[in-house]
């Protein structure tokens, strides 16, 4: 069985028995064990539980997860965020939505409601110019007090020695988050275990996993892309992206979100001022 170094997060969506970690994201989905089940069995262990389907978004479902960490994860339906209003306000929630046509609409009346937004880099840009008004709408209005992620974290490390990049954001970062599927394969993220990119099972011991080419070569992202000299190396944002965007699929493309990491860098100091604001209102650091 393998024993997880401390401080790794480990994303699941069975009741496995995971040893050593030090958090578990607990994956949900309509047809498997019920959030409360995993509560139950992860007991402190239970970070965060992500909601992979719309059906899950009920009164019963979320009750039980009050003062936890919970992530809606399927296409939101505004009529229904809205009827369960009361019940969000008891979770720490966060609504991830695809960069679709509607993503502008979506981040505007969840954030009107004090929900905060993750925009998921994985999916297809279907309106550029949508997801830049996601943007603009972060930096520049004065009324809004949530963050909206990936932008907020991008921004909120840029002082720092080593600020965080998309690997950071998105849960995928090598050494610290790892995913074990429903058949006890471990990968670093359900992205990477759909393109059959696994490090091993839960009967492997850890110095096996770390011993993995596939492990070792994640743990210097950065190198590796100079080191086998990919496109990635001349990208003027290779910092806040590190590469992620292009990491399963190098043809895919990714001038949408170029362009936004362009206005982040050009928006630093308006950064700043909006940083400031945004702890000033919410008394959190």
């Amino acid at each position: 069985m393998t024993e997880f170094p401390p401080g790794t997060t480990i994303r699941v969506s069975s009741l496995h028995d995971i040893h050593g970690a030090g958090r578990i994201t607990f994956m949900a989905t309509a047809g498997g064990p019920e959030p409360a089940r995993a509560i139950e069995h992860f007991g402190e262990q239970l970070w965060s539980v992500d909601l992979m389907d719309a059906d899950l978004m009920e009164a019963g479902v979320l009750e039980p997860l009050a003062r936890h960490r919970v992530r809606f994860l399927s296409p939101p339906d505004l009529g229904r965020v809205s009827g369960l209003a009361p019940a969000l306000r008891s979770l720490r929630p966060v609504f991830v939505l695809a960069a679709d046509r509607q993503v502008f609409t979506n981040t505007r009346f969840l954030t009107s409601l004090a929900l905060p937004v993750h925009i998921d880099p994985d999916t297809p840009v279907d309106d550029a110019a949508e997801l830049a008004r996601v943007l603009d709408y972060y930096l520049r209005d004065a009324l809004l007090h949530v963050p909206i992620e990936p932008f907020h974290s991008l921004l909120r490390t840029r002082p720092l020695r080593r600020p965080f990049d998309l690997w950071d954001t998105e849960y995928e970062r090598a050494g610290v988050h790892l995913h074990v599927a429903d058949d006890g394969a471990i990968a670093f993220s359900p992205a990477w275990h759909r393109a059959g990119s696994t490090l091993g099972t839960l009967g492997d011991s850890w110095s096996t996993i770390a011993a993995s080419p596939a492990y070792r070569a994640h743990l210097d992202v950065t190198g590796r892309i100079f080191a086998e000299r990919r496109a990635c190396m001349f990208c003027p944002h290779l910092q806040p992206c590190g590469g992620f965007l292009k990491r399963i699929r190098p043809e895919r493309d990714c001038d949408a979100w170029l362009a936004l990491f362009g206005t982040l860098g050009a928006e630093t100091g308006r950064a700043r001022q909006l940083l400031r604001q945004y702890y000033a209102t919410a008394g959190t650091a």
